[in-house]
């Protein structure tokens, strides 16, 4: 089947096949495959991987990337000892590459919304509290009603959120309201963030604590670093932020603070089973909290299966997860 496709002004006549990958591919005009192949070879820096991953054996996939090479008239990848990395010409097709293979996936998705059955793979960035705390019961509840829906999420923190969503890497992301980028943002819920403190400390004696007394207190600052929620109460209670006391981990923090080396805050999601002999937690003053937001670029059209991702996580978030 030969697809007619305009992107970015370029006209490309795409033939979508379907084939087994143990056999060489026959002679054609540009494979959506191959595409596939090529975008998921830059992203892992790997040929054979990303060959194991789409079912491609490693003479097959060589010669689908020769193809491709060849109808594109450019070197796309440029081979090394232990793997691949895009030429300066790959790097500026990459993305036109990518815009293509998610409008693939959104015809295929509107034509399964249009028979009445939505189906599709809808990739997610996800911050770790929310991975750790929410993501197995929202997998496990909307696999339940939406077995031919897939999500495939990424968790890091707010900046690599930030980047996979601007770069379009993941369709949607969770993330604090915080955030700086002009996203379009659905609260779903308000997360206390608790002052975390060793056991013995002197705070522990009260129930509320100042946010004044942070300034003469160690604060380490947790993964998501000073410019969000964490920096933002630091601010207001007039500490002088730096990254000199942060850390790349939220269990790093809690794990120094265990060793009396100082104190953080954290959001209580991220906090439910913590180890009582060691740290204790305490209200700061005026109970502030952070929003958590489902986030989207607020004019790109999102694809059948993420907007029933996007409405029933709203609804499950809602509900009270």
């Amino acid at each position: 089947m030969i697809l007619h496709c305009v992107f970015y002004g370029v006209w490309y006549n795409i033939s979508v096949t379907f084939q087994s990958y143990d056999q060489e591919p026959q002679e054609s005009h540009m494979d959506i495959n191959d595409l596939k192949l090529f975008a998921r070879a830059a992203e892992l820096g790997n040929i054979t991987h990303a060959a194991a991953e789409l079912g491609y054996t490693q003479s097959a996939a060589s010669h689908a990337l020769r193809r491709l090479e060849k109808n594109l008239g450019t070197q796309l990848l440029q081979r090394l000892h232990m793997g691949v990395c895009l030429t300066e010409n790959g790097r500026e097709l990459l993305p036109y590459v990518a815009a293509m293979l998610a409008a693939q996936e959104q015809l295929l998705q509107k034509a399964a919304d249009l028979s009445g059955s939505i189906s599709g793979v809808v990739s997610v960035g996800c911050i770790s509290s929310v991975a750790i705390r929410w993501l197995p019961a929202l997998i496990e509840r909307m696999a339940a009603c939406y077995p031919s829906v897939q999500i495939r999420f990424q968790d890091g923190d707010y900046e690599a959120v930030e980047e996979w969503i601007l770069k379009k890497k993941v369709e949607a992301g969770f993330l604090s309201a915080s955030t700086r980028q002009p996203f379009r943002l659905t609260p779903l819920v308000e997360d206390d963030m608790l002052l975390v403190l060793p056991c013995g400390h002197p705070l522990c004696e009260l129930e509320e604590v100042p946010l004044t007394c942070l300034r003469e207190e160690r604060v380490i600052v947790p993964a998501e670093c000073i410019d969000y929620d964490v920096g933002n109460i630091l601010r207001c209670a007039g500490c002088t932020v730096t990254d000199s006391t942060s850390v790349n981990s939220d269990y790093s923090a809690l794990t120094l603070v265990g060793q009396e080396r100082g104190v953080t805050i954290l959001p209580r999601m991220l906090l439910g089973d913590y180890d009582e002999q060691r740290i204790q937690l305490r209200y700061l003053e005026g109970h502030p909290t952070r929003t958590i937001c489902l986030a989207m670029l607020p004019q790109r059209r999102l694809s059948p299966a993420a907007e029933l991702f996007c409405r029933y996580t709203t609804d499950m978030f809602h509900a009270h997860i």
